[in-house]
């Protein structure tokens, strides 16, 4: 982090910094930039990427500050290392392919328990239905099946309905035709 100073002849001076030089001393009383320093002058912030200092690139920001009367008088430059940068985004892509991996294993496995289920409903009602169809009317239906609550339910609560019409359709029919024969 560093604190620059508009001087009188225009460019930004580092007067405060955590920058350090080859030596190891901090870097200050150096002049940023011409380029740079005329940006953050005609804008309120800019980044800059792959600035080079002391042989290692850095992703800098730096923030114009502004005068009592609106005047810039200054910025305040932060820089990190591009390598921790990128460091962070690898972390944060592998944690997020990682939970990107478990939502998608669980939505397997849900999938799966969910089409068991919906497959042993369906054949309850082909069991039923194939039953009517046979003509066994006494069929009893599965009270599992009849208490879902979803659209299988439905189906298979449809389905004994329908058994308990066809019952009533051949209990008219043979009263009908028992009362002729009378």
């Amino acid at each position: 982090v560093s604190f620059l100073f508009a001087d009188q002849y225009g460019c930004g001076r580092r007067v405060i910094t955590t920058l350090r030089d080859e030596s190891g001393r901090r870097v200050i009383g150096i002049n940023l930039e011409d380029e740079y320093y005329n940006m953050i002058m005609a804008e309120e912030s800019i980044h800059v990427n792959d600035y080079d200092h002391n042989g290692e690139t850095y992703y800098m920001y730096y923030m114009r500050l502004n005068g009592a009367d609106g005047t810039p008088i200054g910025a305040i430059e932060s820089a990190v290392p591009a390598t921790t940068v990128k460091e962070l985004i690898k972390s944060q892509v592998v944690r997020l392919v990682l939970i990107a991996a478990i939502f998608i294993a669980v939505s397997a496995v849900l999938v799966v328990i969910l089409s068991k289920a919906m497959a042993k409903t369906m054949s309850a009602i082909h069991k039923f239905l194939n039953k009517l169809v046979n003509g066994e009317l006494d069929a009893e239906p599965d009270e599992k099946q009849m208490v879902r609550n979803d659209e299988l339910g439905d189906i298979y609560r449809i389905s004994n309905n329908l058994k308990e019409t066809l019952i009533k359709i051949v209990t008219d029919i043979k009263r009908s035709s028992d009362n002729l024969m009378d």
